[in-house]
């Protein structure tokens, strides 16, 4: 993974993190805490997809970038049971 690369993959931890702290009431307290636990899962989806696939391009690195970092935001903070 390039620098380029990385710096989008950061980014869009950043922006999952800004939105999740936009849409909780206690948001904008752990909105440090967010956006390094969307970061670290942005990165790490990103480089396990770039390393099962080797034909991953742009699209893929994003949609995984995604993913990562929603999915390290549920499992710091499952939804809790009805």
């Amino acid at each position: 993974m390039d620098a380029l690369s990385l710096m989008v993959v950061i980014s869009i931890g950043n922006v999952v993190a800004w939105v999740v702290a936009i849409y909780t009431r206690n948001g904008v307290h752990a909105l440090l805490k967010n956006v390094v636990l969307c970061s670290t899962g942005a990165i790490a989806a990103s480089w396990l997809a770039a390393a099962l696939i080797p034909e991953f391009q742009a699209v893929g690195m994003i949609l995984s970038a995604f993913a990562g970092a929603v999915a390290a935001l549920f499992l710091r903070h499952p939804t809790p049971a009805p």
